[in-house]
């Protein structure tokens, strides 16, 4: 494989920046469970929070938008309620986090979201990927 292909890739599989979306300083709540495992692991990236309605989640500034991330976002994971999630997705896409892994069940609208002009983005239907072997490569998703 060339070096651009797997350039394209790098977001997925080496993320140095990851959002979790719908974060909750709850542990019952799967964003904060979430958060809560990528800080336990010791995920060496830049790790951003985000929620509405919180100023702080787990030691982590919260953001109240995808577009209120400073810098640039890798990856990013979901875990918001489905009626919330194009609009979120559309942000991501906006922001140009290439990598998103979404939680809660979301199909009807996906392809559609992502098929949109010329970003690009990745979903899935899963809990994502977390490497506690390799901190260094900072594997989630």
């Amino acid at each position: 494989m060339s070096g651009e292909i797997l350039e394209e890739f790098a977001s997925i599989f080496y993320p140095k920046s990851h959002a979790v979306i719908g974060t909750s300083a709850q542990v019952r709540k799967f964003g904060g469970r979430f958060l809560r495992a990528l800080l336990s692991f010791g995920y060496v990236g830049k790790l951003y929070a985000m929620n509405p309605r919180e100023s702080q989640v787990l030691g982590l500034e919260t953001y109240h938008r995808v577009g209120d991330i400073p810098g640039t976002v890798d990856s990013a994971s979901i875990a918001v309620p489905a009626q919330a999630v194009p609009g979120i997705v559309e942000e991501c896409l906006t922001k140009g986090i290439k990598a998103l892994a979404h939680f809660l069940g979301y199909h009807e609208r996906r392809d559609a979201v992502l098929s949109q002009g010329s970003k690009r983005g990745l979903t899935a239907d899963c809990t994502g990927r977390v490497d506690g072997f390799d901190k260094e490569r900072g594997d989630i998703l």
